[in-house]
């Protein structure tokens, strides 16, 4: 079943369950471009691999995530059920535009496999990066602080500014200074928390 920004919500409680109901999940990923062949080395070990990867295909886009649920129906007939899931990703483009690389190659691949672009395109399922997502959640703190900070009348205060008046922290500021940025995202990232 193909998943896109359309019908996610519609069947995530689905693909929640046949993932509970799984023996196990395979995944599978579709990008816009991998490590070339011949820039492999197979005597690597799995830390040089990730290496070699992460600095190769970090310019690359993953534009589709596969989940396959196995289910054992019958052990003893080797009998199995399969749900598949295709999530088309796209970078959310709110603020400014995503820069990201290609292979003509790889794109020759997903053509000739029927991937189909205009739902990647249109449709895909917004995402921002860890980095990213962090970075807007401190711009929201910081600015909820701000608009939070109240400004209390204290004249013989030696912090008061030119007015007499001393800048106290809101309960929430003093709170939101304390987040880490594992609380940070967790805490904005409410109804999607409960799927990762």
């Amino acid at each position: 079943m193909d998943v896109n920004r359309d019908n996610f919500y519609d069947v995530l409680p689905e693909i929640l369950n046949d993932i509970n109901n799984a023996d196990y999940v395979a995944v599978d990923g579709e990008f816009t471009g991998i490590l070339s062949f011949d820039k492999m080395n197979y005597f690597d070990t799995p830390a040089e691999r990730y290496k070699r990867h992460y600095d190769c295909d970090r310019h690359y886009l993953m534009v589709q995530v596969g989940l396959a649920m196995v289910r054992c129906i019958n052990a003893e007939e080797n009998r199995y059920s399969l749900k598949a899931y295709n999530f088309y990703v796209f970078p959310e483009n709110e603020t400014d535009a995503f820069d990201f690389g290609s292979k003509s190659s790889s794109l020759q691949f997903l053509a000739a496999n029927r991937f189909d672009f205009v739902q990647l395109f249109l449709k895909g399922i917004p995402f921002v990066c860890k980095t990213k997502h962090l970075e807007k959640l401190k711009n929201i703190q910081q600015n909820a602080s701000r608009r939070n900070t109240r400004q209390i009348p204290n004249g013989n205060n030696n912090n008061a500014d030119k007015n007499g008046d001393t800048a106290v922290d809101s309960p929430k500021q003093s709170e939101s200074n304390n987040l880490s940025d594992a609380d940070l995202l967790k805490t904005s990232m409410t109804g999607f928390s409960e799927v990762m």
